[in-house]
């Protein structure tokens, strides 16, 4: 494990509901089970660069955020906390195109994100999108595998983020 892991921290084995979402995810992966994806709007000044970092805050503060899993050649399903990941982050600008054409290729991007899944042995199984609507508008969509967390943190890692962004800003410069 360490070769393919060279960042490895930790190991730990999977809780009997990630095994069966595990299992799930190999037995077909087609179906996209266990894909998660939220997307939202947010309006008003936005700076890129401290949104990103404060997203790669939560991912190195939150092991689970950085782990992969393996199953193959390992005496149990094994959960592989790596020491630190880059968080998958890709901004596209759609300003130049009409509101109705913006909202045709989000419903394209949706798709093609859930369809993309995530390969469970690459940590981190998130990513972010951000899309530029025009210069104060944006759509941000994160995609994620349930194998990482529940619904109940959810809103309790974007309180995090939220945080984490406000106190770049505040210590970014005007």
């Amino acid at each position: 494990l360490l070769q393919q892991y060279p960042r490895l921290l930790d190991l730990y084995p999977l809780t009997p509901t990630q095994q069966g979402m595990l299992f799930n995810t190999l037995y077909r992966p087609e179906s996209q089970m266990g894909i998660e994806q939220m997307h939202c709007r947010l309006e008003g000044v936005l700076d890129l660069a401290a949104l990103k970092h404060a997203w790669q805050q939560v991912l190195a503060r939150h092991s689970v955020l950085r782990t992969a899993f393996a199953w193959e050649a390992v005496a149990q399903m094994l959960q592989i906390v790596q020491s630190e990941v880059e968080l998958p982050w890709v901004y596209h600008d759609w300003r130049i195109h009409a509101a109705e054409q913006q909202e045709q290729e989000l419903e394209t991007f949706l798709a093609a994100d859930r369809a993309r899944g995530f390969d469970p042995t690459v940590a981190p199984l998130l990513r972010c999108t951000l899309i530029q609507l025009s210069d104060e508008r944006y759509c941000f969509v994160w995609s994620y595998h349930h194998l990482l967390f529940d619904g109940w943190s959810m809103p309790l890692l974007l309180q995090e983020l939220f945080t984490f962004y406000s106190d770049v800003e505040a210590a970014l410069p005007p």
